[in-house]
């Protein structure tokens, strides 16, 4: 009888273990390659590789605005290359371009909470940096709901693209400020960062350059000469 209980507790203890390694090994609702939370310099690497093939030469399934663009600067024929707005690579463009945006975000209010400012300056320069190009290419843009799903904004609204604009140059100097913070961060980016291997006075360089430009780009409709007066008189300031 002794032994008769012995092995009714075993068989009982052994079924209880199966059942729960089983339910661990069978839990496939749980994606271990979608993590929730990611490292900024990780955000950070993939966000500029976005915007570059975003930007790059179109190749395959990549890509790119470059034929695009170059078309829309210097040939008279807006289709001289057969293409249009609903072709693939722009369309593409414009799915790379929201994606980097998107870790963009991450890296701005998950590196503010982490103290990692340098890395939310970066990327709020990034950041304007990638919506200026859309607001040169496209137009009307979704801006100010755009990454609002959560607050159950399903389908953001398109922005003038008047009104984007001054949002993104006061995003530059928001970028230049973070980078420019004196506390004492973390971590820093370095070999994350593709652009300047995190080299921060280049950094501010490239936002100052980036504003000289979007000034170029409104100077017929707004009269910025004093802004752009001020940036030329520091050229060491310039890319």
């Amino acid at each position: 009888m002794i032994r008769t209980k012995k092995l009714i507790y075993i068989l009982t203890a052994g079924l209880f273990l199966m059942g729960t390694g089983c339910k661990k090994y069978l839990d496939v609702n749980k994606n271990l390659n979608d993590p929730t939370a990611v490292p900024v310099s990780t955000l950070l690497t993939e966000a500029e590789v976005q915007i570059g093939n975003a930007m790059a030469m179109s190749s395959g399934l990549s890509g790119g605005l470059s034929v695009y663009m170059h078309q829309a600067c210097t040939r008279g024929n807006a289709d001289g290359y057969g293409i249009k707005g609903d072709n693939f690579t722009v369309e593409n463009a414009w799915a790379l371009f929201y994606g980097a945006i998107t870790d963009l975000d991450v890296i701005i209010s998950q590196g503010t909470a982490e103290g990692r400012f340098k890395y939310v300056g970066m990327a709020k320069i990034l950041k304007a940096y990638a919506f200026s190009i859309m607001v040169d290419t496209w137009g009307d843009i979704p801006f100010s709901e755009f990454n609002k799903f959560q607050t159950g904004v399903k389908q953001p609204k398109f922005d003038d693209d008047a009104a984007i604009y001054p949002q993104l140059l006061a995003m530059l100097d928001a970028g230049k400020d973070d980078i420019n913070n004196t506390a004492v961060n973390p971590t820093v980016p370095a070999g994350d960062d593709l652009v300047y291997g995190g080299n921060t006075a280049r950094w501010i360089k490239a936002a100052n350059t980036i504003k000289l430009k979007m000034y170029t780009q409104i100077r017929k409709v707004q009269n910025v000469t004093p802004q752009v007066t001020a940036l030329l008189a520091a050229p060491a300031s310039l890319i």
